[in-house]
């Protein structure tokens, strides 16, 4: 239990790749730098990271983000920058692997579920500034992506009108997984609603198809499908 008063929430950064894929993290400070060294105030375990690999402030009123080191890469909505001022629900990418929105608002009366405390790896301890909290819990319509094989389970926040699911690294949610096509499937935010569409509209069939409330779509077959709450999709 945390007695220390809570700070105001700035922004946060909704993570879609890498190793905190499916984490929303609150941003409590005007100054936050992202790299592997535990010194960050949010630290990512990848290989394709630097030690110290981009840092985001603001100034002037608005969020920049900026590279840290002359070795490193940063991309802002698919651009390579060295500086770039951010803009609500930016999609930035940092090295190969990692991925993720830069948000200014949650839904309404949301932002108090976001007190569950990071572990050591993936947060500077002593006067760490972000949290983390599963997107369903923050009130963001989000997908839990479980291994049937390890048992492992990802949720993935559903902030994008348009996600693309499969093998190929430039999809929202990539899938490392043979029997996923390089695009498999994509979801449309519609007048309010999720439609999943089987095959992915830049593909004319899947290797294996698409199960979804006991039946299965062949690879082959399109199928444009309203989704709810609960709904369960096998690959």
């Amino acid at each position: 239990m945390n007695d220390t008063p809570s700070q105001p929430i700035l922004a946060y950064l909704a993570f879609l790749r890498g190793p905190l894929a499916g984490k929303t993290y609150p941003i409590t400070q005007t100054v936050v730098t992202i790299g592997r060294n535990s010194t960050n105030n949010v630290v990512i375990i990848d290989p394709k990271l630097s030690r110290f690999h981009a840092r985001l402030s603001v100034q002037k009123g608005s969020w920049w983000i900026e590279k840290l080191s002359q070795n490193t890469t940063i991309k802002v909505e698919e651009e390579s920058i060295q500086r770039a001022k951010l803009a609500p629900n930016s999609q930035i990418f940092l090295g190969e692997n990692v991925s993720f929105l830069f948000l200014l608002t949650l839904t309404p009366d949301t932002t108090e579920d976001a007190e569950a405390t990071l572990p050591r790896k993936e947060v500077q301890p002593p006067g760490a500034t972000t949290a983390a909290a599963p997107p369903s819990e923050m009130g963001i319509p989000s997908l839990e992506v479980v291994d049937n094989t390890t048992g492992s389970s990802r949720e993935y926040p559903l902030i994008q009108d348009v996600i693309s699911i499969g093998r190929d690294q430039t999809n929202t949610i990539m899938l490392d997984e043979p029997y996923v096509s390089d695009f498999h499937v994509q979801l449309l935010h519609q007048d309010g609603q999720w439609i999943l569409l089987h095959p992915h509209p830049l593909r004319s069939e899947t290797a294996y198809g698409l199960l979804s409330s006991g039946q299965r779509t062949p690879g082959n077959q399109p199928l444009r499908q309203l989704m709810k709450h609960g709904d369960i999709f096998r690959i």
